[in-house]
């Protein structure tokens, strides 16, 4: 199976809504996703956040810092973070962003602050850190 079949599968997995309750099962569609970077966009990232979610529901908070701080792991928490956020922002359904780059949806989500800063960053930003004051 190449990389793009691969990919969809895990994809299609993550628009079903369908629950993965096993930690080692999440970990692995994770760092798939991650090794999938090359061809990195918006929807790319949206799945390793749902996973990283998931995953988080899953196992606690601090076993989810270990699984961050793995060497396995390509990316930073903060990284992981915005993440998270771009799912939670798009939780019901990712259409629309599978042909923008990560950058632009993570500005359409008011994740990370638009050139030109708006009066509403300030607020958008602290019910962000309300919502993921643990991530």
């Amino acid at each position: 199976m190449n990389d793009v079949t691969r990919f969809n599968k895990i994809v299609s997995l993550a628009q079903s809504g369908q629950e993965i309750k096993d930690a080692k099962k999440l970990e692995n569609l994770i760092l798939t996703a991650c090794d999938f970077q090359l061809k990195m966009n918006a929807l790319t990232a949206w799945v390793i956040g749902k996973y990283l979610t998931d995953l988080k529901a899953l196992v606690g908070h601090g076993k989810f810092l270990k699984f961050l701080e793995n060497e396995k792991f390509p990316y930073s928490r903060r990284t992981a973070s915005k993440y998270m956020l771009l799912y939670q922002f798009h939780k019901e359904s990712p259409t629309g962003i599978e042909e923008m780059g990560v950058t632009d949806a993570m500005k359409e989500a008011g994740i990370i602050e638009p050139k030109g800063t708006s009066k509403n960053w300030n607020k958008l930003k602290k019910s962000w850190s309300l919502i993921f004051r643990n991530v």
